[in-house]
């Protein structure tokens, strides 16, 4: 997703620049607010939880928003199908996918 939105050339700048790949979002959080990296891409909800809780960071939204989708699913069985079907085709819709497309800002 980054490379087909800023190039391939991008990525190996970032390579050359000492970029890595981290084990995951919460382990890369971990180890910005730890100091062994100075800066991640990571999401949001977890940074600012990390700051909240003290972590000597910031967090900055860069104007080309990069939004991973998360998995989202209905449990067979459900008292409520319809309203999970609902609530799916709602998260699927345009007006759904706008809904989350929002800058937070940490607070605390």
């Amino acid at each position: 997703m980054i490379a087909n939105t800023f190039g391939w050339d991008y990525i190996q700048k970032l390579r050359a620049n000492g970029a890595k790949m981290g084990a995951g979002s919460g382990q890369v959080v971990d180890d910005t607010a730890s100091g062994d990296f100075k800066a991640s891409l990571a999401p949001d909800y977890i940074a600012i939880d990390k700051i909240q809780k003290g972590a000597n960071m910031g967090i900055v939204f860069p104007k080309e928003m990069l939004v991973v989708p998360s998995p989202i699913a209905i449990f067979k069985g459900t008292p409520n199908l319809k309203a999970a079907q609902k609530f799916v085709d709602f998260l699927l819709s345009k007006e759904g996918g706008r809904s989350g497309a929002y800058r937070r800002k940490p607070t605390g």
